[in-house]
């Protein structure tokens, strides 16, 4: 399966030393540099300039894989060994859905964007080119804001979520130690990167200690901020 992604320099980090060492084997990795720069923290203006350009080159991957079906990623993702398998069972299984999208949250129905399978043919062609559209006129909204505004008034094709084992931090803390994927969002504010990188290792670490790595992870994150709030 093609898995697509797009990094800019701030990023790239993410790309080489976490996203692309837990990628497994059966997935086909087309990862695309944009030459963006600044830190790329969520809503900053790096960041909607990446959205834009990610949008137009998912068009493009859609309209050169015809009849299959695609991945695309954000790169501050952790995949696991049964990724692979657990996408074939929903494309299996997908009927006539032709959209998987990863939960914002484990209950609401809000969908996230970072994490998308997708079937390429028209209908999800020409929904990613009105996001584009969108998007260009709407240069303050990134493109989960679009997308969910666009489900929630109905859209001409089926589509679905992914189940709740591809794990978003937006989820809740602590991750259970058994998931597909595992997502870190959430990184509002400043230094999104050192947050996300922050979230890796405590995934990592609870995945191989268990209950003694989520109360130290937790106890430091605490102390962290409350360092933060007596500097201020």
């Amino acid at each position: 399966m093609k898995l697509y992604c797009v990094y800019t320099p701030a990023h790239e980090i993410l790309l080489r030393d976490w996203f692309l060492p837990s990628v497994p084997d059966g997935f086909e990795v087309i990862a695309s540099p944009l030459q963006i720069s600044g830190a790329g923290d969520f809503l900053s203006e790096e960041f909607l300039r990446c959205i834009r350009a990610k949008i137009a080159l998912m068009v493009e991957s859609i309209r050169s894989n015809r009849g299959s079906w695609i991945l695309w990623s954000d790169v501050d993702i952790l995949l696991h060994q049964g990724t692979k398998d657990a996408l074939d069972l929903i494309i299996r299984d997908a009927g006539g859905r032709n959209l998987f999208f990863q939960r914002e949250t484990r209950v609401e129905r809000e969908v996230n964007t970072g994490f998308i399978l997708i079937r390429c043919g028209d209908l999800t062609e020409a929904f990613f080119h009105d996001v584009g559209v969108r998007l260009e006129l709407e240069t303050s909204k990134n493109e989960q804001a679009v997308e969910n505004e666009m489900l929630r008034k109905g859209v001409d094709f089926d589509w679905g979520y992914l189940p709740v084992t591809f794990v978003a931090r937006t989820h809740g803390w602590p991750p259970p130690r058994l998931m597909d994927i595992y997502h870190a969002n959430y990184t509002v504010g400043p230094k999104g990167v050192e947050q996300k990188i922050r979230q890796f290792k405590a995934v990592k670490a609870m995945q191989r200690f268990g209950s003694p790595a989520i109360v130290y992870f937790t106890l430091r994150r605490c102390v962290e901020k409350a360092i933060e709030l007596i500097r201020r």
